[in-house]
């Protein structure tokens, strides 16, 4: 995974995750934390494509937030560290994007 070859857009969503599981005194940023900051904009593409799609964004939200309250904490740590879990969904994301021909996730 190299950083360069994610968007502006991209690398401001894994930022905002990693300030939420700080915010939070998460130990670690996971794919929780990124689908948090994705359903966070009122006016973002995610928020877009779930409408189309139909989607209960409300519900998704919630259920997000559900998912955040459930996950450990801890006090005195600076700055959560990448879990693996979240690792393998932007390796994941990457190995599409390099699929499909882009250059950028």
């Amino acid at each position: 995974m190299k950083p360069e070859t994610f968007t502006d857009r991209s690398r401001q969503a894994i930022t905002d995750a990693v300030a939420l599981a700080a915010s939070r005194g998460h130990p670690e940023v996971t794919p929780v934390h990124l689908a948090a900051t994705l359903l966070a904009p009122d006016d973002g593409f995610v928020t877009s494509i779930l409408e189309r799609l139909g989607a209960d964004r409300g519900a998704l939200r919630a259920d997000v937030e559900g998912l955040l309250k459930s996950l450990p904490r801890v006090t005195g740590q600076n700055q959560p560290g990448v879990s693996s879990n979240l690792s393998a969904v932007l390796e994941e994301a990457s190995r599409l994007s390099r699929k499909l021909g882009d250059s950028h996730v």
